[in-house]
């Protein structure tokens, strides 16, 4: 089954990709990332933003890489990549 957003959900999550998730770590870098480059980007968020702003921003961007790996074959580890807990976040 295929999800669908509604356009104002859609203008909202391209906002958040443009404005924190492509400006720091670069359209290449998405499709090698790490676990220290996720970690790096969630410390760089920690300063700027509110939790719940980085746990939103942080489901999108593993959304990205989830649908890359399945509709592009491309292999990006992010069976590897850990969510980050709410103390972790608020640390």
């Amino acid at each position: 089954m295929q999800q669908t957003l509604s356009k104002n959900s859609y203008c909202v999550y391209k906002s958040e990709v443009q404005k924190y998730i492509i400006p720091e770590l670069g359209e290449p870098k998405l499709w090698n990332m790490e676990n220290y480059d996720y970690m790096k980007f969630v410390n760089s968020l920690t300063d700027k933003l509110e939790r719940k702003t980085i746990k939103d921003i942080v489901t999108k961007l593993k959304s990205i890489l989830f649908y890359a790996e399945d509709n592009y074959g491309l292999r990006i580890r992010t069976r590897r990549i850990k969510m980050l807990s709410q103390e972790q976040i608020s640390a």
